[in-house]
């Protein structure tokens, strides 16, 4: 009866000599060699496209969750953004989120008693504590109950779709230039 040791030892040589054998074929076959190349960094370039392209939003904060990542020229109202967020930001901490643009460069942003509309759209209530119990301050451009102020060049109101986002009803508008990509929603 044979050990555990020598099955092992002899199903490695078996695979060692299979993968000589398939590696002999190849350098025989300059042909096949350079197709497997080519196909293995095809493979690779795609693996690696998909990879930098794709996004995968985690929280709560959005309805959507599987995203294409885009070039962003110009956003309009309802887009999907990813955004850099600054790294002293209490909630956010520097890392990318993904919103929606509530409100665009130029579109009239109107506040009612915390309530954020965009024209007839209604983007949602701010609190004045978190999920967790901290005590925030609703963004507020006016600084009094009853706000009308236009989204300045450049820059955007974003929202999620979930009551307790954390989005520009707190920390503002964000600079163009914060804006990593649009995002196109696939789930």
């Amino acid at each position: 009866m044979k050990t555990l040791l020598q099955n092992l030892r002899d199903t490695l040589q078996r695979r060692q000599r299979y993968l000589n054998l398939k590696a002999s074929r190849l350098l025989k076959s300059p042909k096949r060699l350079v197709l497997t190349i080519v196909g293995l960094g095809a493979i690779s370039f795609l693996g690696y496209f998909i990879v930098s392209n794709l996004v995968v939003s985690l929280g709560d904060s959005i309805d959507r969750k599987v995203f294409w990542k885009v070039n962003a020229k110009e956003l309009k109202r309802g887009n999907y953004v990813l955004i850099q967020t600054d790294e002293k930001d209490i909630f956010a901490k520097g890392k990318l989120i993904s919103k929606i643009v509530g409100c665009a460069s130029g579109e009239v942003l109107e506040i009612k008693d915390n309530e954020y509309y965009c024209g007839e759209d209604y983007l949602g209530r701010a609190k004045n504590k978190s999920r967790t119990g901290i005590s925030v301050t609703p963004f507020n451009p006016c600084g009094s109950s009853y706000c009308k102020y236009q989204v300045p060049e450049g820059q955007y109101f974003v929202v999620g779709t979930h009551k307790d986002s954390y989005d520009s009803r707190y920390f503002g508008f964000v600079d163009a230039d914060k804006i990593v990509a649009k995002l196109l929603p696939l789930w």
